[in-house]
């Protein structure tokens, strides 16, 4: 087993004062699951919120349920999102709304304002209030909705975690992560669906399969093939511009995708190396977590030398005062 650098420590500095420091516990793995590199706990357990999507969607493939309605690539990359309600994830969800004869009120995710503040603004506007499909989460929603229409189930409650949906969905996270969820622990999502607590390693090996699923079974590895290939086509669907998941993947250029999940959990699926990464943030930083894993994404060599300025400046960003002056960084300590 590799040795446990000391973690990743995330420093907030202002005028050359330290405001606030974040650890960071951070993994990395191969598919088989071995330990290249550690930092901090490889066994801290986190609940991964929505960094495990893309194997949610899973059965949304396996089941048949997304070729027998002609899934594009685009609906397996919203399947697997966490996006920001612009016009252009609207539009596709909206559409898949009508192929399945649902309106938005099906949706058990409830509703929140768009991410992406143009989006919201335009509601404001337009006197509307934000419905459950502009929830970052409606994409995976319609995924379930969809598969337990296709298996003719009841879709009212897929949300449950006795739901056939959930029972399918925690099943393949159990086979992609080594883990067996105990069921009598689970928690509940911000977007209703059940949740549970995942070790690190485990996370990092389900990203790593993602990455390279040549030696999971044939099916396993042609559906985890598509989700990574939809999302590396489709990167604005899986986040929205600006933020963290879009631009590394598009930094990237397909040669590996991030997924990340609310209170700074990230995962890295990374193809061209063979190896995946996840990682948390100790407090629930969300801006330690998305320098922490831009850092590391420059640390493995996974970002092309023409992107690395680019990716650079989200591992050290610049604070800026409202007035858009400078006035503080963001600074990253990777041990070893």
């Amino acid at each position: 087993m590799a040795v446990s650098l000391a973690p990743i420590s995330v420093d907030i500095g202002r005028a050359g004062w330290i405001e606030s420091r974040h650890d960071v516990h951070a993994v990395v793995c191969r598919p088989d699951g071995s330990i290249v590199t550690c930092w901090g706990d490889p066994d801290f357990a986190t609940i991964p919120r929505s960094a495990i999507k893309p194997f949610q969607s899973v059965p949304l493939i396996e089941t048949g349920t997304a070729d027998a309605l002609a899934f594009p690539p685009a609906l397996i990359a919203l399947s697997s999102a966490s996006h920001d309600g612009a016009p252009k994830h609207i539009a596709w969800l909206d559409r898949l709304m009508r192929q399945l004869g649902v309106d938005d009120q099906a949706l058990e995710c409830g509703a929140h304002a768009p991410y992406n503040q143009d989006a919201a603004d335009a509601l404001i506007r337009d006197g509307k209030s934000p419905c459950r499909i502009h929830n970052n989460c409606s994409g995976q929603h319609l995924g379930f909705i969809a598969t337990a229409m296709h298996e003719q189930e009841n879709y009212h409650g897929y949300t449950e975690p006795a739901h056939p949906v959930q029972r399918r969905a925690m099943g393949v996270i159990e086979e992609m992560t080594g883990t067996v969820i105990d069921r009598a622990t689970l928690a509940i999502d911000g977007c209703n669906a059940p949740t549970f607590a995942l070790p690190l390693r485990g996370l990092a090996t389900a990203a790593a399969r993602l990455a390279v699923p040549d030696d999971l079974p044939a099916d396993r590895a042609a559906t985890l093939n598509r989700i990574f290939s939809a999302c590396v086509a489709f990167p604005e669907l899986v986040a929205g511009e600006g933020r963290l998941d879009t631009l590394m993947m598009r930094a990237m250029e397909g040669g590996g995708i991030t997924k990340i999940g609310a209170e700074g959990v990230v995962i890295g699926a990374l193809r061209d190396l063979g190896i995946g990464f996840a990682l948390k943030v100790a407090d629930g930083a969300k801006r330690a977590g998305d320098a922490a894993a831009a850092r590391l994404l420059l640390a493995l060599g996974a970002i092309p030398r023409s992107n690395a300025a680019l990716v650079q400046s989200w591992a050290e960003p610049i604070i800026q005062s409202a007035a858009g002056t400078n006035v503080g960084q963001i600074t990253v300590d990777l041990p070893g």
